[in-house]
């Protein structure tokens, strides 16, 4: 088993608030689509309409946010990281929209909301990153 080596982390701090802002506006932009992934209620009005409930079409998207890190990513530690900044306003929007200001709807699903983004990011990130290098290391 491979020990994990704090020197091969690469995590540039740019990157990082980079996927942190990417994270903010997909929230924002799935706000304003219908889609309400910051509270039970969509914040903003919108006309459009979905057919996949909200608990389908936002793990999809940070999966695939994931997915798409952990092909480009040169170590695990590296997308493990950018996959949790990715999904850290997942995490940060519901609480404090709810907690500090709605005070509506039930925790559940304000918990759930926090919590699909960096996990499933962070972990398909990494899981990626692994299938990559084990299917590199076959070659």
């Amino acid at each position: 088993m491979d020990r994990f080596d704090l020197s091969e982390i690469r995590t540039k701090p740019q990157m990082c608030l980079i996927f942190f802002i990417i994270g903010g506006i997909v929230c924002v932009i799935l706000d304003l689509l219908g889609v309400s992934s910051i509270s039970d209620k969509t914040l903003l009005r919108s006309s459009v309409e979905f057919p996949l409930p909200v608990q389908i079409i936002i793990p999809v998207i940070y999966i695939a946010f994931g997915i798409m890190i952990g092909l480009f990513s040169i170590c695990a530690a590296d997308a493990a990281i950018y996959g949790a900044c990715v999904g850290q306003c997942q995490f940060l929007l519901p609480i404090v929209i709810h907690y500090l200001f709605l005070h509506n709807g039930s925790d559940f699903d304000i918990w759930w909301r926090a919590l699909c983004g960096p996990i499933l990011a962070l972990s398909f990130a990494g899981a990626v990153f692994n299938i990559k290098k084990l299917l590199k290391g076959r070659q």
